[in-house]
């Protein structure tokens, strides 16, 4: 009890890095999120029109690129300088990547695109 009345703010995953507000990109996972956007285009060139439309039909390419956004906006956005400063926010980014990223990841057969 006394812990948390004592607590000033949230330090969630880095002791004390508070980025400055605004777009920062962390240059290990905007490169894993380049190299994915990467393999997945390069999934979908290698298809035939066949497999495309069995593996990735519009509505399953759309899945993918709306996750990337959501990544893109959890991670990379002010909500992730935010997230630093507070437990609401940061939970928000873990909402943000378990509930909409992730399920759209999954929908979108982004592992049979990245085996072509």
């Amino acid at each position: 009890m006394i812990a948390a009345a004592v607590a000033s703010g949230a330090v969630a995953h880095g002791v004390g890095n508070h980025p400055e507000p605004g777009w920062n990109v962390e240059p290990v996972a905007g490169a894993i999120l380049v190299l994915s956007v990467i393999l997945y285009s390069w999934g979908l060139f290698q298809m035939t029109g066949v497999q495309r439309r069995a593996l990735a039909p519009p509505r399953r390419v759309a899945c993918y690129w709306v996750a990337v956004g959501v990544i893109v906006l959890a991670l990379f956005s002010p909500l992730d300088s935010l997230a630093d400063r507070s437990f609401a926010w940061h939970m928000a980014q873990h909402l943000l990547l378990m509930l909409a990223a992730a399920p759209l990841l999954a929908f979108a057969n982004t592992h049979l695109a990245f085996l072509f």
